[in-house]
């Protein structure tokens, strides 16, 4: 009695059309399925046993918001930061440059894309994550920004309504 399942699948190593695979809409799963911008090479590393990678944080979000409307639902995703070194000590994936000012943008170009491209009964945007704090993908409050990452979701928020 709950009414029609809607599916969507979370394109997290792929990116095809859910109704491909018999899905209704997709999700991003920001930082998978892009092209990065590697800048490794500008930055000292003190660990000399580092052989992960730095990435630009501004232009993984730039590959995300500047994508071109597609004919399914999509449900736009974004992560406020990350870097995966507490999971991957040595060899982590970090992106440089997340802060709340950059994941503003972000989140400003995923609710423009949503408004124009979702209907209003499906308008969601997935943000990646809470507490995520082994992938340094958290909303929750830090020594760092505070709550600074909550609060621009709040300011977005606020601009849409």
């Amino acid at each position: 009695g709950v009414g029609e399942i809607y599916l969507a699948y979370t394109m997290s190593f792929d990116s095809v059309s859910p109704d491909n695979i018999g899905f209704d809409a997709a999700i991003e799963f920001p930082p998978n399925n892009t092209n990065y911008i590697k800048i490794t090479d500008e930055f000292t590393i003190i660990n000399k046993n580092f052989s992960g990678e730095v990435f630009d944080y501004e232009e993984l979000a730039k590959n995300y918001y500047k994508r071109k409307p597609v004919k399914y639902d999509l449900f736009k995703g974004a992560i406020p930061s990350w870097d995966n070194s507490a999971r991957r000590p040595g060899r982590g994936t970090v992106f440089h440059g997340s802060s709340p000012k950059n994941f503003k943008k972000w989140l400003d170009e995923n609710f423009k894309y949503t408004l124009k491209n979702i209907s209003p009964d499906k308008r969601f945007i997935f943000i990646n994550a809470w507490n995520e704090w082994a992938e340094g993908a958290h909303l929750e409050p830090d020594r760092k920004y505070g709550f600074g990452y909550l609060e621009v979701i709040k300011d977005v928020i606020l601009k849409y309504k």
